[in-house]
């Protein structure tokens, strides 16, 4: 038996029922009731792909240093324990998902995966700088989000493949002027960071659907976005971001639109043609009556506290 997958069934049993079943190459127990230690698994020398996220395993994570064919680790949300370190001889890792789990470490015990396309480390008490991750050229999948992870957000400028960068509540610094080259990006969160500068970069990054950037340091304006077509969600709230709020600032295919706790301004009638299904922009300096297309908002719009919102078909004041 090579393959053996039955993530998201009924079956329970301990892990250890498997250590006859050397010839594994894949194994597949992701969201099932599965218990036990990893350390029986330390014997399947040929396993490639380790699917156990969200069971009841535990173990030291040093139990997979010696299966050097893994390409795909998928242990998150499992009782999981030990230091990044010991899979730093896994050079053919393509994915490695350890959120939510006990592992600590540096995250330079990365710094030899050139093959590593998608990691997840949230959540951990995995220390260091995303500097680590440079020669992981091929990543396209960066979840960093609530780790001690610092580093200057230049660093990924090369990264060209990257689709998804998450890196919430971490200690990163710098501005988003490393987007100009990242051309493949769809979703970027950089909330509760260090990050600076202007919000200008993001127009550059034409592939962009969702961009999160709540409680960052940008005090600049809002950029150009109407040429944005993939863009459905904008979330740029409690920030210093001024000035004017016009047409051009909107994607056209926007679904989202929250931008609370900022400087913004403009006449109210002006975000008429807005495609927006929700609005959401209080603690900004918007002026003007309130426009009749108002009460015909299908969705929600929340202008300020004590001023109106539109939901459940209802207006309130």
């Amino acid at each position: 038996l090579s393959l053996l997958d039955l993530s998201s069934t009924r079956v329970s049993g301990d892990v250890s029922a498997l250590m006859a079943l050397r010839r594994l190459n894949c194994l597949g127990l992701e969201n099932t009731q599965v218990r036990g230690n990893i350390n029986a698994l330390s014997a399947h020398t040929g396993l490639v792909v380790l699917a156990m996220s969200m069971t009841s395993v535990t173990g030291n994570l040093a139990a997979l240093s010696g299966l050097t064919q893994l390409a795909h680790v998928f242990l998150h949300d499992t009782g999981v324990y030990g230091d990044l370190s010991a899979v730093r001889g896994l050079k053919q890792l393509v994915a490695l998902m350890l959120s939510n789990t006990k592992i600590r470490g540096e995250l330079a015990a990365l710094d030899g995966a050139s093959y590593l396309q998608i990691l997840d480390l949230s959540k951990t008490a995995v220390t260091g700088t995303i500097q680590s991750l440079v020669g992981a050229q091929f990543m396209r999948i960066m979840l960093l989000t609530q780790v001690e992870v610092g580093g200057d957000l230049s660093v990924l400028s090369p990264m060209q493949n990257l689709e998804l960068i998450r890196l919430y509540d971490t200690k990163v610094t710098g501005t988003l002027d490393f987007l100009h080259n990242l051309t493949r990006l769809q979703h970027l969160d950089l909330s509760s960071t260090a990050v600076t500068g202007e919000l200008g970069p993001l127009a550059a990054a034409r592939s962009l659907v969702n961009v999160v950037l709540q409680r960052t340091d940008i005090d600049s304006g809002m950029p150009r976005l109407s040429h944005l077509e993939n863009l459905t969600n904008v979330v740029i709230s409690d920030n210093c971001i001024g000035g004017r709020l016009g047409e051009d600032n909107i994607p056209p295919g926007l679904d989202g639109l929250i931008l609370q706790g900022n400087h913004l301004s403009c006449e109210l009638p002006a975000l008429a043609r807005t495609p927006s299904s929700q609005l959401v922009l209080p603690g900004n300096l918007f002026t003007g009556p309130l426009p009749s297309w108002v009460a015909m908002r299908e969705d929600s719009l929340y202008l300020a506290p004590g001023l109106v919102s539109w939901r459940d078909g209802m207006v309130y004041f």
